[in-house]
């Protein structure tokens, strides 16, 4: 027999003991008091994961769990009537646990969400995306969000059976957006600002964007942040898009934080900061956003910088240019070309290749002269320039003229030549002026005259001076006396 059986004090049942009696306190409490969190994903309008916390009901069913255990161990009272005690508070304190986890609130046929209700079960029959649009207006007159916000999106692309019909899709993200739908609101402030209704409204398209950030979409966020940056269609309001850039990082959309970046950098909105500048840019940099990468590498090449963060920059621009971005590997093959010609190549190509002129320049006078490691091919300079000019850089334009004039890299084509000199003339290149000057004198005269005596007397362009002498009215070469 044990000492428990031995001993003829009158017994208490095992819940009435001291630790019977707190472990009922504990869990009691998750019965009266909850600190609950939810969140849950969609999939036309069907729930198809959910996440839920309750910290009350974990730690108290925690407690609940240790109390009846020590209860069952070291409690006063019968041995079979402590251990009967503790494994009813033990297993009312792991329900708790478990529930305050969620792990009886993921999807299931018989699971119930936070408030009671049971979750809606993903439907076997059609679903409405992008792919199967037919599906989507049933759905979105059901009151379905995400079906509304795919049914507009079609309507805006046309490229679908259903058409394309712009008044319908305004009408569909906007009532996706009241239906609380982040992507029906960034798509809308999309809408709007591609001016899709026929003029840009930035006003319109700033407030879609801003209730998509308050449904906590960091692209809404960011979006709207640089309409209010630039003031395209809309008053600019540098703060305020300080302030959406602030909540779009703080979602983690990195673009985001890469204009937050900015803004520190450049004391828009906010006052200035480089080295606010410097740690927002890191975080950009290192989450995917190679134009940061690159920024980051030119505030730390500052000469005033010390020299451990001037020794990043090369490495920066790397990264940077590895993850396509054509600034970054502009500045990569920029540096290069003082170093290191032949590698300087295929980073410059691909930045040329991604809309960055200067790079197109500093590839095609490489090509064109050639260097150390590098063969002169004039046939693919002029390739080069083109591209850069269509960039909108008037250097290459200029020198795209001049090599089409000349016959460098090609068959002399002055009509063409013509086009590219006239371009980057009424951009104010002096240079491009003066040798358009010279390839209209034997066809327009009349327009080459003003052009060539500018050239000749302003920029002593010695060619310039010499058509106009032939068209007679002594011109004269730089440097010769009357």
């Amino acid at each position: 027999m044990s000492d428990d059986d031995l001993d003829d004090k009158p017994k208490s049942f095992g819940l009435m003991s001291p630790l019977g009696i707190a472990g009922l306190v504990a869990i009691a409490i998750p019965l009266t008091f909850s600190m609950a969190s939810s969140s849950s994903s969609t999939i036309n309008g069907v729930v198809v994961e959910a996440n839920y916390f309750d910290p009350v009901a974990v730690f108290a069913g925690g407690a609940g769990i240790l109390l009846g255990l020590l209860l069952g161990a070291i409690g006063k009272g019968p041995r079979l009537g402590r251990w009967i005690a503790a494994l009813i508070i033990m297993a009312i304190g792991g329900r708790h646990v478990a529930h305050g986890l969620g792990i009886d609130y993921m999807p299931g046929a018989k699971q119930r969400t936070p408030s009671g209700a049971p979750f809606a079960q993903l439907p076997s029959g059609p679903s409405c995306d992008a792919d199967n649009p037919e599906t989507c207006p049933a759905l979105c007159d059901k009151g379905e969000a995400d079906a509304c916000d795919e049914l507009g999106v079609a309507y805006a692309k046309g490229d679908t059976s259903l058409g394309k019909d712009d008044a319908k899709a305004e009408t569909l993200f906007i009532k996706a957006c009241e239906l609380k739908d982040k992507q029906g609101c960034t798509n809308g402030a999309v809408f709007y600002f591609e001016g899709k209704t026929k003029v840009i409204d930035g006003e319109k398209a700033v407030e879609m964007g801003k209730a998509g950030c308050a449904l906590k979409s960091g692209r809404a966020c960011n979006f709207a942040g640089v309409i209010l940056a630039d003031g395209k269609g809309v008053e600019g309001d540098k703060a305020g898009a300080f302030t959406l850039f602030q909540q779009a990082c703080e979602l983690k959309h990195y673009e985001g934080c890469e204009n937050l970046a900015r803004s520190y950098r450049d004391g828009a909105g906010v006052e200035a900061s480089v080295d606010k500048a410097i740690e927002t840019y890191e975080l950009a940099c290192n989450n995917g956003m190679g134009d940061s990468c690159s920024d980051l590498a030119n505030i730390l090449s500052d000469e005033d910088r010390p020299k451990e963060d001037r020794d990043r920059m090369m490495p920066l621009y790397e990264k940077s240019c590895a993850l396509k971005s054509p600034f970054g590997c502009s500045n990569l093959g920029h540096f290069l070309l003082k170093t290191d010609p032949p590698k300087a190549v295929d980073p410059l190509d691909d930045a040329c290749t991604g809309g960055r002129g200067r790079a197109c320049e500093d590839l095609g006078l490489l090509l064109y002269s050639g260097g150390e490691g590098v063969e002169k091919n004039p046939v693919e300079a002029r390739r080069v320039f083109a591209r850069g000019c269509e960039n909108g850089h008037m250097n290459s334009c200029a020198n795209e003229g001049i090599m089409l004039s000349l016959g460098e890299g090609g068959a002399v084509d002055l009509d063409e030549a013509a086009e590219y000199l006239k371009e980057a003339c009424d951009a104010k290149h002096e240079k491009a002026c003066g040798r358009l000057g010279v390839v209209l004198a034997s066809s327009d005269p009349e327009a080459a005259k003003p052009l060539l005596t500018t050239a000749c007397k302003v920029s002593k362009f010695t060619d310039a001076c010499d058509a106009l002498k032939k068209l007679g009215k002594g011109g004269k070469k730089p440097g010769k006396k009357k």
